[in-house]
Order: C-alpha cells, then sequence, then structure tokens
C-alpha cells in the first residue's frame, strides 16, 4: 500500500513546478482582493486535480495490468487513490490555513473554514473517483468539472432567487459540522465501496 502511494507521489513531482505556479498565482489574486476564502476554495480543487494526473500517469503506462501481476490487491489499488486524495486534501488544508490566518489573523475561524472545506472537497471527490474508475481519465475530467460547478450553481441561484433558503441553509451548515463530518465520513465510505466493486468487476 506504501508503495503504491509513493509510486503516485513521485509521479507528482513531474508536474510539481506547474502546481506550485498555479497556487502563487492564486496566492497572489487572493492577497490582491484580500479574500483568503477565494484561496482556500480554489486549493481544494487539488483534491481532484492530483488524483486525476495519477490516473492519467497509469492509463499511459498500463499501470493497473502491470500492478496487478505483482502482490498487490484490486482494493488496495482502489485505496491508494483513496489516500492519495486524502493526504492532498490536507496538505492543501493546512497550506489553506496558514494563508488565512496570515491575511485575515483569525486563526479559530480560519481553521473551521478549512476544515468545512476539506469535507467539502471529499464529498466531492467521494462522487468523481468511482466515475472515473468506471469511466477512465477523459470522462472523469468532464464528470469533474460537472462536480465542481454543480454545486456552485446551486449556492448561486439560491443568493439569487431565493435568498432566504440560502441563508437558512448558511445558518444550518454552520451550527452543523458534525452532521457535516458525518455526512463527509458515509460517503466515502459508499464511494470507497463502490469504486472497488467497479475495479474488481473491470477487465484491464
Amino acid at each position: 500500500m506504501t508503495g503504491l502511494l509513493l509510486k503516485d507521489i513521485l509521479n507528482m513531482k513531474q508536474q510539481a513546478k506547474s502546481y506550485l505556479f498555479i497556487v502563487i498565482v492564486w496566492l497572489v489574486i487572493a492577497i490582491y482582493i484580500k479574500d483568503s476564502e477565494f484561496f482556500s476554495g480554489v486549493m481544494i480543487m487539488f483534491m481532484m486535480m492530483v488524483p486525476l494526473s495519477a490516473f492519467a500517469y497509469d492509463e499511459h503506462c498500463k499501470w493497473d495490468r502491470l500492478g496487478l501481476t505483482m502482490p498487490v490487491t484490486r482494493f488496495q489499488m482502489v485505496l491508494a487513490k483513496y489516500l492519495l486524495t486524502g493526504l492532498v486534501g490536507v496538505v492543501v488544508s493546512v497550506v489553506s490555513t496558514i494563508v488565512s490566518v496570515l491575511l485575515n489573523g483569525k486563526p479559530g475561524e480560519s481553521i473551521g473554514t478549512s476544515l468545512v472545506l476539506f469535507c467539502i472537497g471529499v464529498i466531492m471527490a467521494s462522487i468523481v473517483l468511482p466515475l472515473i474508475f468506471k469511466f477512465g481519465v477523459e470522462k472523469g475530467r468532464i464528470l469533474t468539472i460537472s462536480a465542481v460547478l454543480l454545486p456552485i450553481g446551486v449556492v448561486i441561484v439560491l443568493s439569487q432567487y431565493a435568498p432566504g433558503i440560502a441563508s437558512a441553509v448558511g445558518i444550518y451548515a454552520g451550527m452543523s459540522f458534525i452532521f457535516l463530518a458525518a455526512l463527509t465520513v458515509l460517503t466515502l465510505a459508499v464511494s470507497i465501496f463502490i469504486s472497488v466493486k467497479v475495479y474488481e468487476g473491470k477487465e484491464l
């Protein structure tokens, strides 16, 4: 399992400069508009960008066929991608929290925002990953964009046409982090179960 995770991390080193450039650009924009939440929200996208790149490398190198000739189960192959996603999520959450504290000077609020965004990122990734295992990277990219734009679109529509509902949802979400955390764990568990079943039934 550790070897699978390390393999994905080493592959990502080839794109490290590109990722760093993106982070710097977002950071400059966040500083310019003085909005740390913008930076935190965009950073969560890395939770799906990095796994997508890992899938793309695997498909290009036909890794799945080679990997399964080793003493590795399909469950471990699937779990490695989820661990990679979680690791990226933890890293970007820490970075987002540090940037938010530096810009706002409010540690408690910054940590709370990062935790909420981390949960949202995990939920979004949990929706996308089974679809990537099923349909592959190319369709997965489209599905990832859809998974990101759909909730954003819902928020915008509620804010414009149903501000009362949007406010109620915001207040409820703010008071129910435990519920959000429980939903995140449940969604992740279901996602892993589905991905394992899909991958076990997939011909490579």
